[in-house]
């Protein structure tokens, strides 16, 4: 049973208690439950607790048949970012890919990373090669366009926000695109 998503979804309630509960017995019937470890990482980090969370992920690593090991080494990325652990973070973000090549939220990350570090060309190929895996995934447009316009490229800039716009233009990123290119229009 999963409760959170590998992005830390929102939880209500005393869903966190019945989860927590549920994931222990589960892990009392299977030891080697990778799921159920990943899931109570993220009931941990949530709280704040971040080396548990991070025994939590490693735990579930420890399993050669765990189906995601990408999301748990993407959530010990991000808790090594907060720590300001860049090298881990990098590191964790690398392996992250090496087990699943298509795992956007790892890409997302590496990029957000990168342009920290001022590697705004590193940058902008992840976000292209994000748009080549998923053409309609809005996100990377909009990042790629942001970063043109910080360039001062406002050719590229409306080039991207517009298509980002145009993916979908109701959904969170297209009404970003949309108040973005009137920002500039005007």
């Amino acid at each position: 049973v999963v409760y959170f998503d590998a992005h830390g979804g929102v939880v209500q309630g005393n869903i966190v208690k019945k989860a927590r509960k549920n994931l222990r017995k589960a892990l009392s019937l299977k030891k080697n439950f990778s799921e159920a470890y990943f899931n109570l990482g993220l009931i941990e980090e949530r709280e704040g607790n971040t080396e548990k969370a991070k025994e939590y992920y490693l735990k579930a690593l420890e399993n050669p048949l765990y189906l995601t090991p990408e999301a748990a080494y993407f959530r010990l990325a991000i808790l090594a970012e907060k720590e300001g652990n860049i090298p881990g973070a990098k590191k964790n973000l690398s392996l992250s890919l090496r087990n699943n090549p298509d795992y956007t939220p790892a890409y997302l990350e590496l990029a957000k990373i990168l342009k920290k570090e001022g590697k705004i060309e590193d940058c902008k190929e992840i976000y292209y090669k994000l748009i080549e895996l998923y053409p309609r995934f809005q996100e990377p447009y909009y990042r790629l366009a942001s970063l043109y316009r910080e360039e001062g490229n406002l050719t590229l800039f409306k080039k991207y926000m517009k298509k980002c716009y145009d993916l979908n233009p109701t959904s969170k990123w297209g009404i970003k695109a949309k108040a973005a290119l009137e920002e500039t229009d005007a």
